[in-house]
């Protein structure tokens, strides 16, 4: 109770009963509950006002037999209110029912609940009722808020102790993560509020060696990058120092020397001994003091040079074994068998600093140095050279005498589909003009060996003859000479070609590494040898790589054998030759490369690749690295083109003898943003607050706009929109339009609507009634749902008996039933005392009935009355009249209850004969009359004193006709439907039909008869009403511009129905009235959202949102619609004129096109200008054409960094001039582009 709030003790005032917990600062959650179902329900306060009601069904939560039912209430606070979540667990302690949610995430706009405590208070009123609570638990957490200001970071950490120790405890920790992040690298999502992903991320222990277990970590290099770009190395570095600096700034990067380590020398017979040389590339020496030099990249600590310790500028330090392996605790000496050599930089303290410089190395023969090797596409490979060169040049790579010289990798599938590996092989060349044995020549039983892609040791004995060749199949030739035929027949090869096999596992399609080793030269080895690389080859299926070897039936052929070999500079793809040489080559020149292109979901695109040389030139699209079947044209046409066709195209164009590849054209498909939580319809009270929420994903940065009734709110750009004091003038529908880089998308519309109090239309009637007849109260209203139905009798009592419905029915009532009704409505809005109706008074005779007597005998006449409780000085007063004359009256009958009135005809005589008629009037209803017949000595047929009227009723409600007849009794009645239907059973003066159905209009009638004849009653019409219902609904329509479209409803109810079209929610269509809205020559402008609203005379129904698509017809798939070709006097049908410009403005068609631009009127392009005079703000002024996005974006400097957004501006319906101010802040560039 509002007056002891803060006070504990029962209450002793009505009020403190009846009041809500309505007032200031105070939230309250009401439960009311009663044994009428229509009172069950749970409502929210605060501030002194009532915010929302949801009923609870009473057959889910009953308040007796000592049950005990769980409540769960939880306020969260929030950044610009709080939320309510409130569910209710039925029996808890018994078989618990289904949770019943009450309020989920409800906002409270401006509710922030500081110092508070919790009271519960009885609200019983006066009936006694005492209710248990038991188990109550109540916990007020605080929650620190995770809100970072520009530039602010939060941690969350593995372990928060563990952490604090080692980097203090002045960063801002979100809290701990569970499980731990792997070492190889993963994914992780970071999540928002409403549960859409913010980030999505994957790092790699490969990117930076130095960041997996040498303390340093992964630091990002721009935050302001697209989401793809965080799972890319090139966004990250490692950090400045060793353990990073979470939470705070680096400071400046550290500037180190490039110094490289060039040469390794591990098996060295000479008295100098190994060495590492070091080079200094750069124009001025470098500084290694306390740098490191190891041959373990995890153990970077070993040898350390000394202070003052200088490479010279393009000059060479070598280090020898004796200098980094002098030291036993830390030095360090160079496997033969293949080790590492690798220098970090440090700082005077011997602490990392980030910068290093090393590499691998296999097996080596006695003096035989390592060093890079740098081929064409940069990549650097570090190979045995021809002779040590310490503290001078390299010297060439080693090649030879035996190389890789052609691979068949990928040889064309078999026709369904699956991979052909008994095709592949690998050739090896002998460049000498000697027999070279492949196995060691003191030891036959150590043999040369093909490892990586595939393994395979040479049989012993085996040797290629001078200037030959040898080939390595996958099958074997001796087990299976099938497949050796097989094979000789479709390379054409005799039977002196040498070919062995079989090798184990596979040449991959898509690249691999093979690699070619001998055993080591030593004279002086004991067991199993070294393995010395000889020759390597790591192929990849794109470029720079030849891609015709990839399934397209040409092979891998180096270009010269005596040159360095895993370069793909020197390998061609051409018909394949195993045993022989490299076949001639016609060369092809291409002509023109297939260009990038961003286009959107649903249009065409198209690639071409021109080629000029020997013909016939054939040609094979690919897609991702993989040939598109069928795509064997100079020109690639992609139509109705999907989100997952985005990616990476390239050609390939040959001929018999050679081939060439395209620039790779890079395919970017944009889909406008997709909502992932639509904002959800909104009931609350006038004066309190509504929210309504959405989430997106989409291309780049998103941006939300909301819109009320189809115009922008001003300002309302959060992704949840607050409104305040909610008043009439709010209700409407609510749309939050989403764009992004690509384009707009618009909500499902959220109604926000008042709760309204229950407001009577129509009141109950008070009735003068017949015992036994069939009565209804009921009065028509307006409100908000859910409204509670209370009927009272007499001013106090309230019906026991279940009613929860503004109709009261008394089937078959009595005498008893007599009162004075009012009926009182509740919803949300008015909970407390609820709307009322006038007071009907109902008042119930039992009319005098036939009497027939003989003559001389005494005749008595009874009726008797119910008379209503004396309100408003409610009287009935009764009398007696004989062929309209009034014979008898008495006194006013006695209030709220049963009397009895009595005419006594004493010695009657047959002239006494006729109709006495029994006349109740009050001031309610009126005079009514109950006529009987007297017969003295005498017999009369049936006579209708009242009779059946017509009838409208709703579908549903009650509807009921009525005779009244005189004659002698007894008197039967049979009721008529149409005419020719007799209604079993209806054999009474009164005809109920509840509820009334369509099928039951129709006209109705009563025959009435006794022994002395039969009356048949007028026709009454009984008329059900029925409201519209959608049985069909306007369903999604895609078309293409020009063409028609149309959107049909079908519904049922009472004719006329009435059809009115809207267009985009508010738009009504004008003349749009029929069931079919059939829409012609369609254009862009008609893609949209329409619905249809049907209305009868007894109410209306709004059909579900449908979606017209529109998609531009293209005929010739250049990405120009050919309506827009047409009329800026284009072809249609050629393609090649989207890249002309008639106009000479620069533009060519297909970028007019998507400025919005004429590309016949030179003067009209895309432009922006500027304006500013010395004090004032910077103009920036373009033409912005309709239904066109744009955004404008600045520079400081135009040729470092990335352009930053400074305002997105939307699409409007008409073409305008945009002037956009910009304070002037140093010097800027600027550009517009659209979308």
């Amino acid at each position: 109770p509002v007056a002891n709030f803060g006070a504990t003790g029962a209450g002793s005032t009505t009020n403190h009963y009846l009041d809500l917990p309505n007032r200031t600062n105070v939230f309250g959650l009401n439960l009311n509950f009663s044994s009428s179902p229509s009172v069950n329900d749970v409502t929210l306060h605060w501030n002194g006002q009532t915010l929302a009601s949801v009923y609870i069904p009473s057959n889910s939560v009953e308040l007796d037999s000592g049950v005990f039912h769980h409540l769960h209430l939880e306020v969260l606070a929030g950044r610009e209110g709080s939320t309510v979540q409130c569910t209710i667990t039925p029996d808890v302690y018994g078989t618990p029912g289904t949770p019943i949610n009450v309020f989920s995430n409800y906002n409270i706009a401006g509710m922030f609940l500081q110092d508070a405590r919790v009271e519960l208070a009885g609200r019983s009123g006066g009936h006694n009722i005492n209710t248990d609570v038991d188990n109550l638990n109540v916990q007020f957490e605080q929650q620190l808020p995770n809100m970072l200001a520009p530039g602010e970071s939060i941690l969350v950490v593995h372990n928060r102790a563990a952490f604090e120790s080692r980097y203090g405890n002045t960063n801002r920790i979100a809290g701990e993560f569970v499980g731990s992040l792997n070492n190889a690298g993963e994914r992780f999502i970071l999540y928002g509020a409403n549960g859409e992903p913010l980030l999505d991320l994957r790092y790699n222990d490969g990117w930076y060696p130095v960041t997996d277990g040498l303390g340093f970590s992964l630091v990002v290099r721009n935050p302001n990058v697209p989401g793809s770009a965080f799972s890319q190395a090139t966004n990250y570095r490692p950090s400045y120092v060793v353990g990073g600096a979470p939470g705070g700034q680096e400071g400046q990067p550290p500037v180190f020397p490039t110094v490289l380590v060039n040469e390794v020398l591990a098996n060295s017979q000479t008295p100098a001994g190994d060495f590492i040389e070091l080079f200094n590339p750069s124009q001025t020496p470098a500084d290694i003091s306390y740098w490191f030099l190891s041959d373990d990249f995890q153990n970077p600590k070993k040898y350390q040079f000394p202070p003052g310790t200088i490479v010279p500028a393009n000059g060479y330090l070598v280090v020898y074994e004796s200098t980094f392996n002098s030291n036993p605790t830390n030095g360090f000496g160079l496997g033969a068998d293949g080790d590492d050599a690798y220098l970090f930089s440090a700082d005077s303290n011997g602490n990392l600093t980030g910068y290093y410089h090393g590499w691998s190395f296999g097996a080596s023969d006695v003096n035989v140095s390592f060093g890079p090797v740098i081929a064409s596409d940069g990549q650097a490979h570090y190979v045995a050279l021809e002779s040590p060169t310490p503290g001078a040049a390299n010297s060439p790579p080693r090649v030879g005498p035996i190389v890789i010289s052609e691979i068949m990798y990928h040889p064309p599938d078999y026709t369904d589909g699956s991979d052909n590996q008994e095709d592949e092989f690998i050739e090896l060349a002998n460049l000498t003009d000697s027999a070279v044995a492949l196995y060691d020549l003191g030891r036959p039983v150590y043999s040369w060996r093909l490892r990586n892609a595939v393994d395979f040791d040479f049989p012993p004995y085996t040797t290629i003859a001078a200037n030959g060749r040898l080939i390595i199949v996958s099958f074997d030739p001796v087990l299976e000479p099938f497949k050796l035929d097989a094979f000789r027949a479709k390379y054409g090869l005799g039977n002196d070609v040498q070919i062995v096999g079989p090798y184990s596992g596979k040449l991959d399609n898509s690249g691999e590494g093979v690699e070619l080793a001998r055993p080591a030269l030593d004279e002086q080895a004991v067991g199993a040898p070294n393995y010395v690389l000889v020759d390597k080859v790591a192929y990849k299926d794109n470029l720079p790589w030849p891609v015709m070897a990839d399934g397209m039936g040409r092979s891998l052929h180096r270009v010269s054998l005596s040159t360095f070999g895993n370069d793909p500079a020197n390998w061609v793809a051409g018909l394949p030759t195993p045993g022989a040489g490299s076949p001639s080559q016609a060369p092809l020149t291409a002509t023109a490369q297939p260009s990038s292109q961003t286009i959107f979901v649903h249009n065409s695109a198209t690639f071409t690749f021109a080629v000029s040389g020997p013909g016939p030139i054939r040609y094979q699209w690919r897609f991702n690295e993989d040939n598109i079947p069928g795509a064997t044209n100079a020109t690639l046409l992609l139509t109705n083109v999907q989100l997952d066709q985005a990616g990476k195209y390239q050609a390939v164009a040959y001929n018999d003898s050679s081939s060439i590849d395209s620039q790779p054209a890079i395919l970017t498909v944009y889909q406008a943003a997709k909502i992932i939580a639509q904002p959800a319809n909104a009931k609350v009270l006038q004066g309190s607050n509504a929210s309504f929420t959405v989430s997106a994903t989409g291309n780049g940065p998103i941006t939300v706009q909301w819109q009320f009734n189809g115009v922008d709110i001003p300002g309302a750009t959060n992704a949840t929109l607050y409104v305040t004091n909610v008043q009439p003038a709010n209700e409407g529908a609510y749309v939050a339009r989403i764009t992004d880089s690509v384009g707009d998308v618009y909500s499902q519309p959220a109604t926000l609507s008042l709760i309204y109090r229950p407001v009577f239309i129509t009141q109950p009637q008070s009735q003068t009634v017949v015992v036994g007849s069939n009565v209804v109260l009921s009065a028509e209203l307006t409100g908000t749902e859910p409204i509670g139905f209370r009927w009272r009798r007499n001013n106090g009592t309230y019906l026991n008996f279940g009613v929860a419905s503004n109709i009261l029915p008394f089937p078959n009532i009595q005498l008893t039933n007599h009162g004075a009704y009012q009926l009182v409505a509740t919803n949300a809005a008015y909970l407390s005392p609820g709307a009322t109706t006038v007071v009907a008074f109902l008042s119930v005779v039992l009319p005098p009935t036939n009497q027939s007597a003989q003559p001389g005998t005494d005749v008595t006449l009874t009726a008797m009355v119910g008379n209503p409780q004396n309100l408003q000085s409610f009287t009935n007063y009764v009398f007696w009249v004989y062929n309209g004359t009034t014979i008898l009256k008495t006194e006013a009958n006695r209030p709220n209850s049963v009397t009895t009135n009595i005419l006594v005809l004493t010695n009657a005589q047959p002239e006494q004969s006729g109709t006495y008629t029994f006349v109740v009037s009050n001031f309610a209803v009126g005079a009514v009359e109950f006529p009987c017949y007297v017969a003295i000595g005498e017999t009369q047929p049936p006579v209708l004193v009242s009779e059946p009227t017509n009838i409208t009723v709703r579908a549903g409600e009650q509807a009921a006709f009525y005779v009244t007849a005189t004659g002698q009794e007894p008197l039967s009645y049979q009721w008529w439907f149409n005419d020719s239907v007799l209604l079993a059973g209806a054999t009474g003066p009164a005809l109920i039909i509840n509820p009334a159905r369509p099928e039951d209009a129709g006209a109705y009638r009563v025959v009435v008869s006794n022994a002395a004849g039969a009356v048949t009653s007028r026709v009454a019409t009984l008329t059900v009403l029925v409201p519209p219902v959608i049985v069909q609904q306007p369903t999604n329509q895609q078309s293409v511009t020009g063409s028609n479209a149309s959107f049909t409803v079908v519904a049922t109810g009472t004719a006329p129905l009435y059809y009115q079209w809207w267009f985009n929610l508010t738009n009504l269509l004008t003349g749009q009235t029929n069931d079919t809205l059939i829409l012609t020559n369609l254009t862009g402008a008609s893609a949209g959202l329409y619905h249809v609203v049907v209305t009868n005379a007894v109410g209306a129904v709004t059909s579900q949102v449908a979606q017209l698509a529109i998609t531009p017809v293209d005929r010739d798939g250049d990405g120009l619609p050919d309506d827009w070709e047409t009329a800026n006097g284009l072809n249609p049908d050629d393609p090649s004129d989207k890249y002309e410009d008639a106009d000479g403005d620069g533009l060519n068609n297909w970028q007019e096109f998507i400025a919005g631009t004429s590309p016949t009127n030179r003067a009209d392009v895309l432009k922006l200008e500027l304006t500013f005079s010395h004090g004032a703000d910077l103009k920036l002024q373009f033409n912005a054409v309709s239904n066109r996005s744009y955004t404008l974006q600045y520079k400081s400097n135009l040729f470092v960094g990335d352009w930053q957004l400074l305002q997105q501006i939307q699409p409007a319906p008409s073409n305008r001039v945009l002037i956009l101010t910009n304070p002037l802040s140093g010097q800027r560039f600027y550009r517009i582009s659209t979308p």
